[in-house]
């Protein structure tokens, strides 16, 4: 089976588009978000055992974390390939014709 090269870039495309639509969805989620908060303020700080179970600790994306969500668009992207070659086959083996090989 022959790379095509018009497929594999379509699938990389299309991955990322994805990956900067979930991106864009969820900085708009924060932004309406923080624009309907409304604080409490009076009751805010009566207790500090409230702000003690609230504190979250962050930890910064390790190697590991990196290396998954790398691995996680490969196989998104080999994924879309390999069905979009399968959906161009099937069409073309209904219409009697030899599958493209671009």
């Amino acid at each position: 089976m022959k790379l095509q090269k018009k497929v594999l870039l379509e699938a990389l495309l299309v991955v990322t588009l994805v990956g900067v639509l979930v991106i864009v969805a969820t900085i708009l989620a924060g932004v309406i978000q923080t624009q309907h908060y409304t604080p409490d303020i009076i009751n805010q700080y009566a207790s500090v055992d409230h702000l003690q179970e609230e504190v979250t600790i962050v930890t910064v994306a390790t190697w590991p974390d990196l290396n998954a969500f790398g691995i996680g668009l490969l196989l998104a992207v080999v994924l879309y390939y390999v069905v979009r070659i399968g959906i161009r086959n099937r069409k073309a083996k209904a219409r009697g014709r030899r599958p493209p090989s671009n």
